[in-house]
Order: C-alpha cells, then sequence, then structure tokens
C-alpha cells in the first residue's frame, strides 16, 4: 500500500460517513412520511449533496497522489472530511416534531449546509492547487465558465431571500455534476483524456 493510498482510506472513511449520513436521513424521511411534508428542497439539497461529496473524493482521488504524504496532510483531509459530515447531518433534521415540512427546516439550515460546502470547496481548490505545485507541476485549471458556476450558485444559495429562486439554484447544482459525466460532456471527457 502506498502512502497516499494509506491517506486516502482514511480520509475516504470519513467522507463515506457524510454518504451515509445522508441515506439515514433519507431512512428517516421515510419512516416518518406520513408525519411531515417532505416538499422539494431538502431532497434536492440530499441529491446536491451526495453529488457534491462524490466530486470531492474524484477531485481527491485525481489531483492529491501527486503530493507527499504526511501528518499534515492526514489532519488536512480529516479535517476535510469531518466538514462534509457535518454539512451532511444538518441537511435533515434529527426530530421530525419540531417541522411542519422538510422545506421549513431547509430555509432554516441552508446557510449553515451551503456555506460550509462554499468554505470546504475553497479550501479544496487551493488544497489542489498546492499539490500540483508540490509536485513541481503547474495546475493545468481547466476552471472554465461552467467550473466557475459552481462556486456562484453555492455562494447564491446562501444569500437569496426565501422564494422559488432555489428550486432553479438548485437544479443547475444537481445539472453541474451531470456535467462531469463524459457521456454527457465530450468535452470533460477530452481534458480527462488529456490527465
Amino acid at each position: 500500500m502506498s502512502d497516499f493510498e494509506f491517506f486516502f482510506s482514511f480520509y475516504g472513511l470519513i467522507l463515506g460517513l457524510s454518504v451515509a449520513e445522508i441515506a439515514s436521513g433519507i431512512a428517516r424521511t421515510v419512516h416518518e412520511r406520513g408525519e411531515v411534508k417532505v416538499g422539494w428542497l431538502t431532497p434536492m439539497l440530499a441529491v446536491f449533496i451526495s453529488l457534491d461529496v462524490a466530486g470531492f473524493w474524484v477531485v481527491a482521488w485525481q489531483d492529491w497522489r501527486r503530493i507527499d504524504f504526511d501528518f499534515g496532510i492526514l489532519v488536512v483531509g480529516m479535517v476535510m472530511a469531518m466538514t462534509y459530515y457535518v454539512a451532511a447531518s444538518v441537511v435533515f433534521p434529527r426530530d421530525f416534531s419540531g417541522w411542519a415540512s422538510l422545506n421549513e427546516h431547509f430555509w432554516a439550515r441552508r446557510r449553515v449546509v451551503f456555506g460550509i460546502i462554499l468554505s470546504i470547496n475553497l479550501m479544496s481548490l487551493a488544497g489542489t492547487v498546492w499539490a500540483w505545485q508540490a509536485a513541481d507541476r503547474a495546475y493545468p485549471f481547466p476552471m472554465n465558465a461552467i467550473s466557475w458556476s459552481y462556486f456562484v450558485l453555492v455562494t447564491l444559495a446562501c444569500v437569496v431571500p426565501k422564494g422559488r429562486w432555489m428550486y432553479l439554484i438548485l437544479g443547475l447544482l444537481i445539472l453541474y455534476f451531470l456535467n462531469w459525466l463524459p457521456q454527457l460532456n465530450p468535452l470533460q471527457a477530452a481534458v480527462d483524456a488529456k490527465m
């Protein structure tokens, strides 16, 4: 096992807890379905967070294997993965009795969730650039307008007033990750082939 594989197994274990937390929230919602109105916002947020965690995992696998492993890298990866877990744990309520609907819960918690997601992805971007520089390689920055739109949309999700715009923002964030699929995006497939 290489140093990176050792790091990634620990990192992946903690990051996987975020996916388990989303799955647990979905299961609690299914159990409480008759007791609380589900709506669309929280399920869309759950899909977005799940896709974001998967994207985070892919970026770490592709870009972080170029760095030399040490204790500091382990701690940084742990903090980032734990932060994702915190965001995932806030998506669904622990106790449904205090909420009339999941949309009500969404509006009460969305700034926390999107604020965490924004900060962790900015940290990841900085870490990825640093990893490439540490390997004496220039980061290729395949950050096109679609890539930058992610940060704009997450920022908007933090600040947009309560209303229907949030459905559009969440829909676009979900579509952003579908853009990663090479079957749907030949440009991304070409970029991946060069790396």
